[in-house]
């Protein structure tokens, strides 16, 4: 599933999803998003984030915000509703 440009409201369906960010995305939001079954593919940053550990992930109240801007211009945030950064890993993202 792709955000596109701007800002976007994204759900999954029944299953493993992948959303795919690759720039330019405003500030995204994944509603249902699994830790385990989904992923989130970060398509196209280069060195500038190629791991989990480049990542910008911060909890606010009870969604994670991954500030893809930090370290990219205009790269924007994904928010993921209802999840816990403690339930985050590596294995829910795909660098390419």
């Amino acid at each position: 599933m792709f955000g596109g440009t701007g800002d976007d409201s994204l759900s999954g369906s029944d299953g493993s999803d992948r959303f795919v960010f690759s720039g330019n995305n405003g500030q995204d939001t994944i509603f249902d998003f699994e830790h385990g079954v989904d992923t989130i593919e970060i398509h196209g940053y280069g060195v500038a984030i190629n791991s989990f550990a480049d990542l910008n992930i911060t909890q606010h109240g009870s969604d994670v915000w991954i500030d893809l801007g930090a370290d990219v211009a205009g790269a924007g945030v994904i928010v993921l509703a209802g999840v816990s950064l403690a339930g985050l890993d590596a294995s829910d993202f795909l660098f390419t």
